[in-house]
């Protein structure tokens, strides 16, 4: 599952950067969030451990990703990949698995900020399209309210 979208947001790149420097703020892009913990932290690299609860019939989804954020003068890129750190797996999800998930953020200007999300998962089975638009919408929704 593939995604990527943009959105302009009036604020200043510093104050997205640091929004997006705590790896909390997975917490607040979605309200199906069941568990979100940091397993490690050595301020640079974080391992995140999470469960995304889904309506109905369709299992949980777990996560376990490395989290890191590189800055490269007004560019920075705020990124997550699965690894393989050792968790007590919930025996009622379905381990998912992120070749590359994240935020890319461009300096447009002193008050504007450019967010790019990018996003190739691998959710291991069917998730129908109308719940994977519903979770992304609220990503958008968001980052407007930052």
């Amino acid at each position: 599952m593939g995604v990527k979208s943009q959105i302009k947001l009036n604020l200043p790149y510093e104050v997205v950067l640091a929004y997006f420097s705590d790896p909390f703020y997975m917490k607040h892009m979605s309200d199906n969030l069941k568990l979100f913990e940091v397993l490690y932290d050595s301020k640079t690299v974080r391992v995140i451990h999470l469960i995304v609860e889904l309506p109905g019939p369709i299992s949980n989804r777990e996560l376990v990703a490395v989290n890191t954020v590189r800055v490269e003068g007004n560019r920075a890129f705020c990124g997550n990949k699965s690894c393989n750190y050792p968790i007590n797996k919930d025996p009622d999800t379905v381990l998912a698995e992120a070749h590359v998930a994240g935020f890319i953020l461009d300096k447009i200007d002193a008050n504007t900020t450019l967010a790019t999300q990018v996003s190739d998962m691998d959710v291991k089975g069917s998730i129908p399209g109308f719940i994977k638009n519903k979770l992304g919408s609220k990503r958008a929704d968001a980052l407007k309210n930052l």
